[in-house]
């Protein structure tokens, strides 16, 4: 078997048109996990697809910059991930390039998080943060929100909502994707996002990126209406 995807705490292997997934550290939080990939239907850990590969592969093959209808699928996955994981009082911190697995069948294409080490509890719509993030280190590929890029001691609290804004800035990258440093460093002022999704003003999409990048965190919603 040929593995497609691996992370520190799980591994994808290919055999034919079965793609098998196993978790290589276990913990408490795994069956919310492998619940929040329910769109996979995954059985004994095995699933169908056409096409499984990284994200990072996934960009480049569409020279990075995905088509509106690529957006809108990436921001409906991720959304509904992080809203399947926050059911069950877990928080998503932010979305990294390296993390999320992409996955075809017919036409359509699936996205899913998947570096379960990076799964925290929330507590009263808080997460406890246990490190602090260098924004200008070069191996770094996160979206980070306002509030995780700040953090100068630990332990410290975040909001839930912290993965709303990471999910908006992912999707904006994902619009042009020839600039992924200010991505990483830029320090957010409130009508940043507005200018840098200018190109699909008045979509759905538009509105909804901007509802879940406000800078202050209780005032972020994900919707899709």
């Amino acid at each position: 078997m040929t593995i497609i995807f691996k992370t520190n705490d799980l591994e994808i292997k290919k055999h034919k048109n079965l793609f098998f997934l196993t978790l290589l550290r276990k913990d408490k939080r795994d069956q919310q996990f492998l619940n929040s990939l329910k769109k996979l239907n995954l059985k004994k850990n095995t699933f169908q697809a056409e096409m499984v590969l990284p994200f990072k592969i996934f960009l480049k093959l569409n020279n990075n910059s995905f088509s509106y209808t690529y957006l809108i699928s990436l921001f409906l996955a991720l959304k509904k991930q992080i809203e399947l994981l926050k059911n069950d009082n877990i928080g998503i911190l932010y979305f990294d390039l390296n993390d999320i697995l992409v996955v075809k069948n017919d036409v359509y294409y699936d996205f899913y998080y998947m570096n379960k080490s990076m799964l925290f509890d929330i507590k009263d719509d808080m997460i406890q943060i246990n490190k602090i993030f260098n924004k200008i280190d070069n191996k770094n590929e996160k979206f980070l929100s306002p509030e995780l890029i700040i953090i100068n001691k630990i332990p410290s609290i975040s909001y839930f909502t912290c993965s709303y804004f990471s999910l908006a800035i992912l999707v904006a990258f994902c619009i042009n994707g020839d600039n992924l440093d200010y991505f990483k460093t830029h320090d957010w002022c409130e009508d940043d996002m507005e200018k840098i999704i200018e190109s699909i003003h008045g979509t759905k999409l538009f509105y909804s990126l901007k509802r879940a990048s406000v800078l202050v965190p209780n005032e972020r919603y994900l919707l899709w209406v």
